[in-house]
């Protein structure tokens, strides 16, 4: 098997580089096919980088690198909980059944969510947030809402609470039909409204927030400083900002650090990066020019008296107030803390029915729906960058496909029809920016890659297209030359190399060679001797002898004028020794590649005795340098010697 790497040089514009180009498409088809991405005709604002990684040590890259959507000040956030189980997405039930409560007969709350208005099923609306089709309607409604920022109750690394955040910021904001991908998150530190956490536990949580979830685009950070807000009892007060600050001193300041208010906070020595109070058991409040905050009830299902009416006019007349206040965040208290009755989240009131002992509807009760999101919707200002759930970019017809982010084209040549798997090796910058549209001759694009699970920052291989790792590239060419057109469709990516494997079985590693140069499921041919020329009458080795076991008898290589004592260049220092060891080596670097190939340019179609003729380039000894003594190349293409 043969790799075929046409390099873009500037010379490939000449008439006679062009001519050889076809040349060699027709003669160099042997499967699998494979070439450099960056080896092709690239138009801007697609570049041409390098990486020691990348095979050839370059790459294409697709437009600039995309910037990840940070909300700018002020910020519109709002404190979510993410501690609830139901038994048919977790195996059991969790939050809903405290208070002895036996779910879905009865549950902690006055309320039930309403994510199904047409019926009452608390079975499946009593939900789980580690249910994605539930974290769906969530969001949704928090645009609806246009809140900016989630801050999720956290409880410590390994708590229900951890899992459920990593489901959310490493998969299901992922997912191409999340609805609101411009939704930022942040944590809340519960721990230290419960207890006074040591420096050392509190560096240890802070690192662990680092390595699993401050990474990802959808963690919320103000100059670049991921955001954690901080819980905190009403003991709490200096010697809590002070643990906070030597804290995150210990990390590099690393974390942008909002604690809760207390008596004389403005003026405490440690002062964080910010302040914000909770308090939901308040209708509002406001500590110029931090925060200010609103909250639509406040009723703990305990037994105890309802402590904050739900008034539709108050929370209104306090989302504007909010709004108009000159303070950097504007809190909703709460999106869905139900036990406490705090949730703006639409929900309806619910009664103990002693008869039949379950909790059922309310007719008297609370039952504002969508009510809270209606309010917040036509008074906090639209969504600075709106949802970013705009469809899945898909191909418009073929000749409308926009270059806007560059492009390459290459002509690849098959010497027979078949099946080829294509693999691409690509880079991509996050989990959201990893395609690339792929066309072949006059077949619409197709998006290559596209999956949220592809890893990123490292060059990884992919055959798969539209997002689906099932949906495998598989194409089916007839034999000749095919035109292949590489069109950027996210900035920021990057593409190495291609490979038309007709292995189907053939995974690349590593830049590929495993699947393009032979495998043990296909092995590479040993490579056969050029034809020796016609002996002379000239001293000579005896003709079967090939001294330095190069594949070139001694009688070839005294006619081409290399060392038929050596077999490989001292150095791999380009063109530096007066006489080249190795045939196929013409720019004695130890690697037979694209650039021997091109040394043929102004020798091709000489003949003996005419301008331009040299025997070092008549490789089957017959007296014409043409496409026959670039085939006789073919064996040791990608080869290197030592």
């Amino acid at each position: 098997m043969f790799l075929l790497v046409v390099s873009l040089a500037p010379e490939i514009g000449k008439l006679g580089l062009i001519s050889l180009r076809k040349q060699l498409m027709k003669v160099f088809a042997q499967e699998p096919q494979a070439f450099e991405a960056e080896s092709g005709q690239v138009t801007a604002p697609a570049t041409v980088g390098t990486d020691p990684n990348a095979a050839g040590g370059s790459y294409v890259q697709f437009g600039a690198p995309s910037v990840n959507f940070q909300p700018s000040s002020p910020y519109y956030a709002t404190f979510y909980y993410q501690w609830y189980k139901n038994s048919s997405t977790d195996g059991s039930w969790s939050y809903w059944s405290d208070h002895g409560n036996k779910p879905p007969s009865t549950w902690f709350s006055h309320f039930i969510p309403d994510n199904n208005p047409a019926s009452f099923d608390p079975a499946n609306e009593l939900y789980s947030s580690n249910d994605y089709n539930n974290f769906k309607w969530q969001v949704a409604k928090m645009a609806e809402a246009k809140q900016e920022v989630a801050i999720a109750s956290w409880f410590g690394p390994a708590t229900r609470e951890d899992v459920a955040f990593g489901n959310i910021v490493n998969s299901f904001m992922t997912k191409p039909d999340n609805p609101y991908p411009n939704l930022r998150w942040s944590i809340y530190y519960e721990d230290e409204g419960f207890a006074d956490p040591a420096v050392s536990t509190i560096v240890s949580d802070l690192n662990h927030l680092k390595d699993k979830y401050t990474q990802s685009p959808y963690f919320f950070k103000i100059g670049g400083k991921p955001v954690i807000f901080v819980y905190a009892d009403a003991a709490d007060g200096s010697a809590m900002a002070k643990r906070w600050k030597d804290a995150n001193s210990q990390i590099g300041n690393s974390f942008y650090v909002v604690l809760k208010v207390f008596a004389g906070y403005a003026t405490d020595p440690n002062q964080p990066d910010s302040w914000h109070q909770y308090a939901p058991a308040v209708r509002s409040g406001s500590h110029v020019p931090y925060s200010a905050y609103v909250s639509p009830g406040f009723w703990l299902d305990d037994g105890s008296l309802e402590r904050l009416v739900r008034n539709s006019a108050d929370f209104e007349n306090a989302v504007k107030a909010m709004v108009s206040a000159n303070v950097a965040w504007k809190l909703t208290e709460t999106w869905n803390e139900w036990g406490e009755g705090t949730s703006v989240e639409p929900g309806e009131q619910v009664r103990f029915n002693s008869a039949t002992a379950k909790d059922e509807p309310d007719p008297g009760g609370y039952q504002f729906k969508n009510l809270y999101i209606d309010i917040l919707n036509r008074n906090l200002p639209a969504l600075e960058a709106g949802t970013g759930a705009v469809p899945s970019p898909q191909p418009p017809p073929c000749s409308q496909v926009a270059t806007t982010l560059g492009a390459v084209e290459k002509t690849i040549g098959l010497d027979s029809q078949g099946t080829y798997k294509i693999w691409s090796r690509i880079y991509a910058s996050d989990s959201t920016v990893n395609s690339y549209y792929l066309q072949i001759d006059t077949d619409c694009p197709i998006v290559v890659g596209d999956n949220g699970a592809m890893p990123s920052r490292e060059w990884v291989w992919i055959d798969y297209k539209d997002g689906a790792d099932s949906n495998k590239i598989s194409v089916s060419l007839s034999a000749g030359v095919h035109n292949v057109k590489l069109i950027g469709r996210e900035g920021g990516v990057r593409l190495d190399r291609l490979i038309f494997s007709s292995d189907l079985s053939c995974i690349p590693s590593g830049t590929g060679d495993n699947c393009v140069l032979g495998s043990a499921s296909s092995p590479t041919p040993a490579p056969s001797p050029p034809p020796e020329p016609t002996p002379t009458s000239s001293p000579s080795p005896p003709a079967d002898n090939d001294s330095d076991s190069d594949g070139f008898k001694d009688v070839l290589e005294q006619y081409l004028g290399t060392d038929p004592n050596r077999a490989c260049p001292v150095t791999r220092t380009a063109s530096d020794e007066a006489v080249d060891p190795w045939p196929p080596d013409f720019d004695d670097n130890r690697v037979v590649n694209t650039f021997d190939i091109l040394a043929f340019s102004p020798h091709m179609g000489a003949t003996t005795g005419s301008q331009g003729f040299s025997s070092r380039f008549d490789l089957d000894a017959n007296g014409v340098i043409n496409v026959f003594d670039i085939q006789a190349l073919s064996p040791y293409m990608g080869r290197a010697c030592k």
